[in-house]
């Protein structure tokens, strides 16, 4: 067995990014690079919420586009995704919104997330 030697008077700090773990030629990276584009001109449209977000508007909108390109539509599917999966991770800063979240989203902004499926895909 294998033991990592501990030595008491060095620290260790260890950060790691999941932009590392992703290879460069994944569709993520362009879907995330999509949204930053299309999202300050679409940031008018999109209605107001009834209250402060929980969530900034750009990470929602990257995991339902990937959840739908990689045909994950239920809310709960993108709920375990974006709390486990690495890419889900990525693309949405490490939040873990729940279900309700992801459903509110999508109804509040339904016309918006519509027009760029249809204009991107």
């Amino acid at each position: 067995m294998v033991y990592v030697n501990n030595n008491s008077s060095q620290s260790f700090l260890s950060v790691n990014k999941y932009d590392d773990d992703i290879p460069k030629d994944h569709i993520s990276r362009l879907i995330k690079k999509m949204v930053k584009m299309i999202l300050n001109i679409w940031m008018m449209r999109m209605k107001k919420s009834r209250e402060r977000a929980a969530y900034r508007k750009t990470n929602l909108l990257t995991i339902v586009l990937y959840a739908y390109y990689d045909n994950h539509t239920s809310y709960r599917e993108m709920k375990d995704l974006s709390m486990f999966h690495l890419v889900y991770k990525y693309l949405g800063d490490d939040i873990k919104p729940n279900e309700r979240t992801f459903q509110r989203f999508i109804k509040d902004n339904k016309e918006t997330v519509s027009k760029v499926l249809k204009k991107n895909c």
